[in-house]
């Protein structure tokens, strides 16, 4: 602690006499901030939530996490940067995506629900047509679809071979 002692000189009018006053002031190099007490380094985080250094800058990049109560080379992370991880990875393991996460811990709207990805199957009939079919049908269903598909082209290609054939004459 660095301690200053400022001087002040104060005239009283009635008295005539000059007062001198002396202040001392103590100055704390040291930030003090709510929660602060159980403060740790990323590396302590880390390994108290089990999640990498590389990801909790990651989560702070992102707004999942608030970033260190103090910054710089001793940058300190409180009990509740530690609470929010372990609250993100409870949400993770119920097969949350982040942006839902974020979402959830910030109170925000709901992330809207989205179909589950699904295979596609792409058939190119002719430089301009294309066909896409889902991928995960029962192979009978495939059969019959790949049928019409071929039926399909053969259509398309019948005209070429008839303005070929005009087009000869």
């Amino acid at each position: 602690m660095i301690y200053q002692q400022q001087t002040a000189s104060c005239l009283l009018p009635a008295v005539g006499k000059v007062i001198k006053q002396y202040l001392t002031v103590a100055i704390s190099r040291r930030t003090v901030v709510a929660g602060m007490s159980h403060s740790r380094t990323l590396t302590e985080l880390s390994e108290e939530s089990g999640i990498p250094a590389r990801t909790i800058r990651f989560y702070i990049a992102k707004g999942l996490l608030d970033g260190p109560v103090k910054a710089g080379r001793g940058a300190a992370y409180t009990t509740e940067h530690l609470a929010r991880l372990e609250k993100i990875k409870g949400l993770q393991a119920e097969g949350k995506m982040l942006v839902e996460i974020v979402n959830v811990l910030n109170g925000g709207p709901p992330a809207r629900e989205t179909a589950t990805p699904s295979p596609w199957w792409q058939h190119v009939i002719q430089e301009d047509v294309m066909v896409w079919v889902r991928g995960d049908v029962s192979p009978w269903r495939m059969k019959r679809i790949r049928s019409a598909v071929d039926a399909m082209a053969a259509l398309l290609r019948e005209p070429e071979n008839n303005e070929a054939r005009r087009n000869r004459k």
